[in-house]
């Protein structure tokens, strides 16, 4: 269960580049798998009554893991990468988007990641910010 949880987070931020990474889930999910394999080994030399305790504590994972994954989907952004992309060269005709390799960086008002693109303008390359919560671009110097 841990391990589609993790392979889903990791495909999921790949199309955001990594926005909202799985850095902020992960201590959650590992804390959540570490304590309950603790707890059956601890129940695996335990009592055979300890079984009724063991199914709560299964089914307490499962909620635990679910709950991050709904945590998730509501904090992802609205748009992925590829998105942004288009809607930047679908607003701007002129525009033409050139992949770069530093594509995240942080907003500083709002402490939120954002798209950073290069651009080729007018034939020259241009920096732009795209927004991926409330779908802004902004135009660098």
């Amino acid at each position: 269960m841990t391990c589609i949880c993790l392979f889903y987070f990791f495909y999921d931020t790949k199309e955001y580049e990594r926005i909202n990474s799985l850095s902020y889930f992960l201590p959650t999910i590992l804390t959540l798998f570490l304590v309950t394999c603790g707890y059956i080994l601890f129940l695996a030399f335990g009592e055979k009554k300890d079984k009724e305790i063991l199914f709560k504590m299964i089914i307490w994972f499962i909620i635990g893991i679910g709950s991050t994954t709904l945590l998730y989907e509501f904090v992802k952004p609205s748009y992925t990468y590829a998105e942004a992309k288009a809607i930047v060269e679908q607003r701007y005709e002129e525009v033409d988007v050139i992949d770069s390799h530093s594509t995240t960086s942080t907003q500083v008002e709002t402490g939120k990641e954002i798209y950073r693109m290069t651009a080729m303008k007018d034939s020259k390359k241009t920096q732009l910010v795209f927004n991926p919560y409330t779908k802004e671009i902004i135009f660098l110097k």
